[in-house]
């Protein structure tokens, strides 16, 4: 019959169960939950069930590791129930135990992982006297002719300990236990296997449940005698209440241990372990060197120890932020380079990041991302480890003015003190630039920093969405990087120009990146967050298109600006850029603000903060005009450059040229206008060309330099067809098509 309960096992998908809250903490011999004798807890000539949440650390090297027993020395004398110990054969397995000694017994089939959440069911019908074992709502076993427990076992019953007194300690944690004077069924445990269970299973006496420890907080009961707030509140209706014993203790989900080694060149390797658990209120101090504890709490362990001479030295380990910890190293090393490399973190294990450095350079490493790093030649190597459960996000910021948001929301409190002590000038924009005293997730802010430096944040990943008012708004990116394809806005009739970084200068961007801060602007309020679904490739908006040539401006401190022009100044773009950055950045920009300047023509270019000397270039031929020189003519398309020493806010670039690239006329129309650019001091020359490319016609104008003009051909004799009209004028020429039709 067993057989074919063990095929189910191996059949069936085991579900995961969910870290619970806080929990007990069973870490050294001794610690316990107990909770005086109750007849009704003896389980005698009744159906009943015992469940219990359950995460072992380790396995105990006797029989046994007790989970909820009661029971008194000797055979025949109460109820058990465990892990089987490394003593026995069937390590790892779950043991009930009807008295003790040769007294019958049930064991289970299947071996409970070490640290990771199991539950466990034990289903007593009394009828039947059959025995019935669940693990994660699975039946793992049946056991036939099993007694009721003796109705005259008046021991206490123990969570983590044996009543017996024999050496059998849990080493773990334990949550959820729960007795029933009930058989469940398996839908029944399944229900609320994963979670706490609602208030109308222990707000009456109608469920069967008669005790229900949940180990969220500690009260004074006297239980025990000894006046303390360190009684356990039984949820049921039968206020079985507990006193905790010894070393236990409750807290939250923790405990870990990582390695990082330390390989110099020019010396020996050497490990860094540390590692991480939650303490009670008022933790006891342990003998292990090197381990702190705080109140309430975290503990700490850090050390570095080689093969040949044990532990090397200690250094400050201190807590972090929300319920985090940071671990920081010195190691020498006699110079040479070092590498660092450590074991990657489990994925959902929390986040970790090291920071290290070296002479004056400064890195944030992901720690689930990489798994080693080489540091160049040194003395020696400082080293942080930064560990929280929560998301963890790292932020560079330069020397000088930087746009940043956060890349995570933090705790009401903290958003102030960010830049604490860093010397740091912080300003938001509504309308204009105000000095900001806070810093909310979501909004854009330029900072500017008296040195640079990585900061670390942490917080919860959030359902992102941003408000934005109507005109410019300085925001924030998303808690995870998303493309602007990934972006809706709400709602859908808002009109918005494109997303701006800056580098320098302003750019469009095609990306938003948790920590950085953008420039868009809208004609409505509204809101925008990332798409819920996306389904097939990634089709980018294109904001600016057609754009054939660009101008170039190099400072003599090295800021580079680029301009954009279009390839057709009709077709033009109306997007602008953003206001300009604080005032001591520099600013380039084309004097009416939009994003491009026209092909042909006169554009001219302010300059605000600007380094001078400074350099100038482009891809095509222009003149430029500047308060030091006029008119004076670049062969860019040849690579010239031009080189200004003196001061201006002001550039005139002019290019020759027509207006348009193609012309459409009719045979009979007389009244036929084409708009130009010429660089001609008096007159500017045009050659008509057929398709052929014989000359048609030639004749010449006057015209004013660097004016609008415009010439009316009269083409109402030509036949249809496809014509090129050639301009030429102070040496830059120029062509367009001409279609009659």
């Amino acid at each position: 019959m067993k057989i074919l309960y063990i095929l189910v096992l191996f059949l069936t998908a085991c579900p995961l169960i969910a870290n619970p809250g806080k929990s007990l903490f069973l870490e050294e011999l001794g610690g316990h939950l107990m909770i005086p004798d109750s007849k009704m807890l003896r389980l005698a000539n009744t159906d009943y069930t015992i469940e219990a949440l359950i995460k072992p650390y380790s396995r105990n090297p006797n029989y046994q590791s007790a989970i909820v027993t009661k029971r008194k020395k000797g055979e025949n004398n109460g109820w058990f129930c465990s892990l089987i110990g490394e003593s026995l054969d069937l390590v790892g397995r779950t043991w009930f135990h009807i008295g003790g000694g040769l007294n019958p017994y049930s064991p289970g089939n299947t071996v409970v992982p070490l640290n990771q959440w199991t539950h466990l069911a034990f289903v007593y019908h009394y009828k039947e006297k059959q025995l019935l074992t669940y693990i994660n709502g699975i039946l793992d076993n049946v056991e036939d002719n099993m007694p009721s427990p003796n109705p005259e076992s008046n021991g206490a019953m123990m969570t983590g300990f044996d009543s017996g007194g024999q050496p059998y300690d849990f080493h773990g944690q334990i949550d959820e236990v729960r007795i029933w004077r009930i058989a469940r069924t398996r839908d029944q445990i399944n229900s609320w296997r994963s979670s706490e269970l609602p208030p109308c299973y222990y707000t009456s006496n109608d469920s069967g449940l008669i005790a229900y420890y949940q180990f969220e907080k500690k009260q004074n009961f006297d239980i025990g005698g000894d006046g303390l707030s360190d009684d356990i509140r039984d949820l049921s209706c039968y206020n079985h209440h507990g006193d905790m014993v010894g070393s236990a203790k409750i807290g939250n989900e923790s405990g870990w241990t990582k390695e990082i080694v330390l390989s110099g060149d020019n010396g020996p390797s050497y490990s860094l372990k540390y590692g991480l658990q939650d303490t009670a209120a008022n933790p006891k101090k342990f003998s292990e060197p090197g381990t702190l504890c705080f109140p309430e709490s975290i503990e700490f362990r850090s050390y570095f120890y080689d093969s040949e001479s044990g532990v090397k030295s200690f250094y400050d380990i201190k807590r972090g932020a929300r319920g985090g910890a940071e671990w920081r190293i010195e190691a020498l090393n006699g110079g040479g380079g070092i590498r660092i490399s450590w074991e990657k973190p489990e994925t959902d294990s929390g986040s970790f990041f090291l920071e290290t450095e070296n002479f004056s350079d400064k890195y944030m490493l992901n720690m689930k991302s990489i798994d080693y790093f080489y540091l160049p030649g040194g003395d020696g190597v400082n080293l942080i480890v930064h560990y929280s459960p929560l998301p963890m996000r790292t932020r560079k910021f330069n020397e000088g003015w930087n746009l940043f948001s956060l890349p995570l929301e933090l705790d009401e409190g903290w958003e102030g003190k960010i830049f604490q002590g860093k010397e740091a000038e912080v300003f938001s924009y509504n309308g204009g630039y105000l000095q900001a005293d806070t810093i909310r997730y979501g909004k854009g802010y330029w900072i500017k920093r008296t040195c640079p430096g990585n900061e670390l944040f942490t917080g919860p990943a959030l359902r992102d969405t941003i408000s934005i008012k109507a005109g410019w708004n300085l925001v924030g990116g998303f808690s995870a990087e998303k493309e602007i394809s990934e972006v809706e806005f709400w709602p859908r009739e808002m009109k918005t120009g494109p997303f701006f970084s800056y580098n320098n200068q302003y750019l469009v961007t095609d990306t938003l990146v948790p920590g950085e801060a953008y420039w868009i602007y809208s004609d409505s309020d509204g809101e925008f967050y990332p798409l819920k679904n996306i389904k097939g490739p990634l089709s980018r908006k294109n904001y600016i298109s057609n754009l054939s040539d660009t101008l170039h401006v190099k400072c003599s401190d090295g800021v580079k600006f680029t301009l954009l022009y279009e390839e057709n100044s009709n077709n033009r773009s109306g997007y602008s850029f953003p206001p300009h950055p604080p005032a001591s950045l520099t600013d380039i920009r084309f004097t009416d603000n939009k994003i491009t300047g026209g092909q042909r023509g006169k554009s001219e270019i302010k300059m605000r903060s600007v380094k001078f000397p400074i350099t100038v270039s482009a891809g095509f031929d222009f003149f430029i005009s500047s308060d030091s020189i006029k008119n004076q003519r670049v062969n860019g398309e040849r690579g010239e450059e031009i080189f200004i020493k003196g001061q201006t806010d002001k550039l005139t670039i002019l290019r020759s040229g027509f207006l348009r690239n193609n012309f459409y006329m009719r045979k009979s129309e007389k009244n036929f206008t084409i708009r130009f650019f010429s660089a001609a001091e008096n007159k500017t020359e045009f050659v008509l060309y057929s398709l052929e490319g014989a000359p048609e016609e030639k004749f010449a104008i006057s015209s004013d330099v660097w004016s609008l003009n415009e010439i009316k051909p009269d083409l109402t004799g030509k036949t249809k067809g496809v014509y090129i009209l050639k301009m030429s004028g102070g040496n830059v020429s120029d062509y367009t098509k001409i279609v009659v039709y």
